[in-house]
């Protein structure tokens, strides 16, 4: 995830609007995306451990949700930005290749060329949300090919599904979806320690619109579809 965040909280009444101003403004800048940094723990968030389960571990979202930070780590701790994070949280571990669902509310094109989603357990709200995100397919911003070949096959169904324009990038402060986007999603359980005491930090949340109820993601993703709703 981009350190950089733009974090607005939300009311009911306001999804509306958002929804309808999403896009980048005619004219505006294109940004330069660069891959993320060592301090970003990129190795670990555009890799998957070399042991992994061939299966995935399904996970409700709610207990996504509910993770708390990994106690004793730093944010952007030095011991861990080019390995993982061994210590548990409620039986999880950073590594853990995961499943769930949820509603998908907002994506977003991120600095380091992520595509940036919201989750939540809520089909009318997207805040206190889960984020998933799926890196940009080139080598310099993933290095694995077995990776890089899902995202090739991923972002263009996002384009496709989510923005219904497959030439269209998400935006940078992020696109609202209009319809209810519910979605089984597959990928490696990160933790981000860039947010470690955030507040206290003056690090912004993490979350382009309305607030992360955790710093755990699903981090890269490799598999999204849609999925019956509950």
């Amino acid at each position: 995830m981009s350190p950089i965040r733009r974090t607005l909280l939300l009311t009911a009444s306001g999804l509306l609007v958002l929804a309808a101003v999403a896009s980048l403004a005619p004219g505006a800048v294109a940004r330069t995306l660069k891959p993320g940094t060592l301090r970003a723990r990129w190795p670990i968030k555009t890799s998957e451990p070399a042991n992994g389960p061939s299966h995935p571990k399904d996970v409700k979202l709610a207990d996504l949700l509910a993770l708390g930070d990994i106690p004793g780590v730093a944010a952007q701790d030095p011991n861990f930005q080019s390995k993982r994070i061994p210590t548990p949280v409620n039986g999880l571990h950073e590594g853990d290749i995961i499943r769930t669902k949820g509603w998908v509310h907002v994506i977003a094109m991120d600095d380091d060329g992520d595509y940036h989603l919201q989750v939540s357990d809520s089909p009318t709200s997207g805040n206190h949300c889960f984020i998933v995100e799926l890196p940009m397919d080139k080598a310099a911003f993933e290095k694995d090919a077995s990776l890089r070949a899902l995202s090739a096959k991923l972002r263009p169904f996002l384009r496709d599904t989510l923005l219904h324009d497959v030439n269209r990038q998400p935006s940078a402060g992020g696109n609202w979806m209009k319809g209810q986007a519910y979605m089984s999603i597959t990928g490696q359980l990160f933790f981000d320690d860039w947010h470690v005491g955030g507040a206290a930090r003056g690090v912004s949340p993490n979350g382009h619109v309305g607030k992360a109820a955790t710093l755990w993601e699903i981090h890269p993703v490799t598999d999204i579809r849609f999925t019956k709703k509950p």
